[in-house]
């Protein structure tokens, strides 16, 4: 990005020539205004910090490596007494340093801030002194002053996930907002996690542990779906977002809904110290550490220097050159992630330079944030059995995520050129786990634009039902909208065959072939159904360690942990709910287009094709010989047969 360029043209832009001068004189009236403004804000504002004396700061820092018998001392029992005293009547702190005295009616003893309770460097730090204070004397108004702060986390908890910037609300401005300002939420995040890690929090019953859990669950699922798409891509994420639907919010008039620069370097670290990262996690950390090196701002730096003109503090901010230097803004505008800048006006200037010299001066518009991330995430994916390596990034698919009308996030991967072909996977599994590992993927890709998409409630998608549930062809079309393709060869696999069938009977014009694997449109009129021929004697002697595997892989796709997974192998499989396909009404004998059923011998390969073979016009039939529903398509089970028929179908059928 060639900031410097710009604000070099800034400062030319400003040698006029003679005939502007009038032009210029107006001009130069305006600037003057609002630096005088400016001006007047800075003093004022000088002026009203000037009477407090317990500023806020990261306090904890000098005594959280202090021991047990530290804490036993006087000094802390003084301090921990200091910040009971400061304990909002709703259970949280206000922005201040609250260990230097204790509450009084005294104004100057506050911050400017006031006795609001709020996450902005407060709370979290009292609770965690007030938490090793009682494991070191066991006193028991320590405990209770942490039990009413943490209820005080729950109860401020939004609906979506996140907390606010301060609690309770007042008004109806930006602090109702989930906030990652200042590492709002992201020291309460810290504070769970180290809960139910730490033995100084062994006091907590299991009731209570059982709601910190829940509401770090609760906290990590707000952060992966607040993460901004753009054009097809997860990027990273905004100081604030809306406390209903997660989209980014803008904070004071300087601060845009806008990609953080600044804030998304601690979500992403914050993410890294997940012991277990499910495969959502995973994903939203590689996006988002790629979107950081991407946004890189090479070659400048960010320098103070004296202006006398500038009353309120003498001086200015400008960019300079700096070889080899790296920065990144703060700010970076969602649509073309070009940094952005803002002064009190709430104006958006793509120039440091062209805002008002008090934001200049007096907002950290540039900063190295992220240094030292890429070698973070190399060794985060190498503690995780992750090849982040160019050769593996190469031979990958490609991700693109997209939102719903109805606001579902829908993950897909893309891989190859040509024709399109949507490859729609079976109930409980994913666009990679379906198509790549066996080598479909990869296979219509020599020739085709392979698109395999994680339906709803599935893979890295969003899931609204909250459980295993069926996916909708809706989102295939909306997917095909988002990628503006008009017409495209459909291949689904079991619940994947079931929306292909939805397809054909909603979207046929969307259809150039439709092909189905474990699944077929079935008689529904009694005298053909009792017309279908008998099936196949015999069983698959692979079917009962396949459906081990499929189980695995399941468990592995929703991140359970290993007593889950146990759990999920031991259920007895009558005890499973059966998830059966919506209602299909359809006229098989008005499709014109080709259609091709791939079932297994013992997967009921003859009732799931009868109707399909006796009413389609253009209708082809394969029988995968000794396979049952799921070793017709897992990877090691699979047979070349499956391959070879669906690439040749589509092939041979191309417009």
């Amino acid at each position: 990005m060639n900031i410097l360029k710009n604000e070099k043209q800034s400062i030319g832009s400003k040698m006029v020539q003679y005939k502007f001068v009038i032009l210029l004189l107006v001009i130069c009236l305006g600037v003057s205004r609002v630096d005088a403004q400016s001006t007047q804000t800075a003093n004022a504002k000088a002026s009203v910090f000037s009477k407090y004396r317990n500023f806020p700061c990261d306090w904890w820092g000098d005594y959280s490596e202090k021991d047990l018998a530290w804490f036993k001392s006087d000094k802390a029992k003084n301090i921990a007494n200091n910040i009971i005293s400061w304990q909002t009547p709703e259970g949280g702190w206000p922005l201040m340093n609250t260990t230097n005295e204790s509450s009084s009616d005294d104004e100057s003893a506050l911050s400017p801030w006031g006795r609001h309770g709020t996450f902005i460097h407060a709370t979290t730090n009292e609770i965690k002194f007030l938490s090793r204070i009682f494991q070191a004397t066991g006193e028991e108004k320590y405990k209770q002053s942490v039990l009413i702060g943490l209820h005080y986390i729950f109860e401020a908890q939004t609906q979506t996930g996140g907390w606010p910037k301060a609690y309770p609300l007042v008004g109806d401005d930006y602090k109702k907002h989930n906030t990652f300002n200042d590492g709002a939420m992201e020291n309460i995040m810290f504070l769970l996690k180290e809960m139910q890690e730490n033995d100084t929090y062994a006091f907590l019953d299991s009731s209570q542990m059982a709601m910190v859990n829940e509401r770090y669950n609760l906290g990590i699922d707000c952060i992966l779906k607040s993460q901004i798409v753009t054009n097809g891509k997860l990027t990273a994420w905004c100081q604030q977002h809306d406390e209903k639907n997660y989209l980014p919010r803008s904070g004071r008039t300087f601060e845009p809904a806008a990609i953080s620069g600044s804030e998304s370097i601690g979500i992403i670290k914050l993410l890294m110290d997940i012991e277990n990262p499910s495969p959502k996690v995973k994903k939203a950390i590689e996006c988002a550490v790629k979107w950081v090196e991407e946004s890189k701002i090479e070659g400048i730096k960010v320098i103070t220097i004296p202006d006398s003109t500038y009353k309120a503090k003498g001086i200015d901010r400008v960019v300079v050159p700096e070889p080899g230097n790296i920065l990144w803004a703060r700010y970076y505008e969602i649509e073309t992630n070009q940094p952005v800048f803002y002064g009190r006006d709430g104006i958006k200037k793509y120039k440091m330079s062209e805002i008002d010299q008090e934001r200049r001066t007096g907002y950290a518009w540039y900063g190295a944030w992220g240094e030292g991330l890429q070698t973070d995430y190399e060794k985060w994916a190498a503690k995780h059995g992750l090849d982040i390596s160019e050769p593996a990034k190469m031979n990958s698919p490609e991700d693109g995520f997209f939102v719903t009308s109805d606001s579902v996030r829908i993950h897909y991967l893309t891989k190859g050129e040509g024709t399109p072909v949507i490859l729609i996977h079976g109930l409980s599994g994913t666009a990679y786990g379906n198509w790549f590992p066996n080598g479909v993927a990869d296979s219509l890709a020599k020739n085709h634009l392979v698109v395999a998409i994680d339906c709803r409630n599935h893979g890295l998608s969003d899931n609204p039902a909250g459980e295993l549930s069926w996916g909708s062809e809706l989102e295939v079309i909306e997917l095909m909208d988002h990628l503006n393709i008009e017409k495209a060869h459909l291949h689904g696999y079991s619940m994947g065959g079931a929306i292909v069938g939805q397809m054909m009977a909603q979207a046929p014009e969307r259809i150039i072939t439709a092909s189905m694997g474990g699944y077929g449109i079935q008689e529904t009129d009694p005298e053909w159904i009792a017309k279908v021929p008998a099936e196949s004697k015999g069983y698959d002697t692979q079917a009962k360690e396949a459906y081990l595997k499929l189980l695995q892989a399941y468990a592995k796709s929703r991140g359970m942990s290993e007593k889950e997974t146990q759990d999920l192998i031991n259920a007895p499989r009558q005890n499973r709910p059966r998830i059966l396909p919506p209602p299909l009404e359809i006229d098989l004998t008005k499709i014109e287009f080709p259609v091709m059923t791939l079932l297994g011998e013992f997967d009921s390969a003859v009732k799931k094709s009868h109707r399909m073979l006796r009413e389609i016009k253009n209708m082809k039939h394969v029988v995968l010989p000794g396979k049952s529903h799921n070793t017709a398509i897992m990877a090691g089970y699979m047979p070349k047969l499956y391959v070879d028929s669906l690439v040749g179908f589509i092939d041979d059928n191309e417009l």
